[in-house]
């Protein structure tokens, strides 16, 4: 019979099995400028300065603060469809990189 410490880690090693390999490989979005390349990665992650996000954080005076220049609410899932940016775009855009992708993020990278 194993100590307790060593069947723990054994245990632990079991149930993480995990199949996600390194990436070695420059991201797509390496050549992109700083700023956009900075806001790409924000919406990729969900934590953006979106005006909603602002609100909770304190930073707007009232409710309409958190209206886009649209007039739709200006929060994470908005900023890939807003209506005047001429394109939308999917998570799955942002994570690869795609031309959509970077339009959106030109879009909001002296926004957000």
């Amino acid at each position: 019979m194993k100590p307790p410490e060593e069947r723990k880690e054994e245990l632990w090693r079991e149930s993480c099995s995990f199949d996600i390999s390194g990436r070695e490989e420059i991201s797509p979005s390496f050549r992109l400028p700083y700023s956009t390349w900075k806001t790409l990665n924000r919406l990729r992650v969900g934590v953006s300065r979106c005006k909603k996000t602002l609100a909770k954080w304190g930073y707007t005076q009232s409710q309409e603060d958190i209206l886009c220049d649209c007039g739709e609410v200006q929060d994470e899932a908005h900023l890939l469809v807003c209506a005047n940016i001429g394109t939308t775009c999917t998570r799955d855009d942002l994570n690869a990189c795609t031309p959509a992708a970077i339009k959106v993020a030109e879009f909001w990278r002296n926004v957000i």
